[in-house]
């Protein structure tokens, strides 16, 4: 996902003017786990059925401008 494309998308909305944050999540693969054990790689899966009900619960939700959400899938490296 385009971040920058986001929130141009986001200040084109009728109620943009009433829109107080914008959060982001971007997570990547780090060196070494919780418990301090080296990481290489890590292999990602996603529910896209989940994923979309979760969208439209957020979107529901009182003060929600946009929810948009971006799963990268298969084997991410560190």
């Amino acid at each position: 996902m385009d971040v920058e494309d986001f929130i141009k998308r986001l200040k084109s909305y009728p109620d943009s003017k009433n829109a107080g944050m914008v959060l982001i999540h971007n997570g990547i693969v780090r060196a070494t786990s919780r418990n301090g054990d080296d990481v290489f790689s890590m292999e990602v899966t996603a529910d896209e059925d989940r994923l979309g009900e979760i969208i439209s619960w957020a979107s529901g939700l009182p003060g929600i401008l946009a929810v948009d959400a971006e799963v990268v899938t298969g084997r991410l490296y560190v």
